[in-house]
């Protein structure tokens, strides 16, 4: 007796190969991400100015957290 479906093995397994598009798009995301997260900490590092004051390393300090 035939299945109405055909089998097919996408998605099933470890050494299923992903899409190249889907694979490309998820490395440009997490460079994309890591210079977001290091230019965000960058920038209160600046506006921030640490060492004027005690309290000035407050917000470099969470944003490295």
């Amino acid at each position: 007796m035939r299945p109405e479906v055909e089998y097919s093995p996408v998605g099933e397994g470890l050494g299923m190969r992903e899409y190249w598009l889907y694979a490309c798009m998820r490395k440009i995301a997490l460079v994309a991400a890591h210079c977001v997260a290091l230019g965000f900490t960058a920038l209160i590092g600046v506006l921030s100015r640490p060492g004027t004051s005690l309290f000035s390393w407050h917000p470099l300090c969470m944003s490295l957290g």
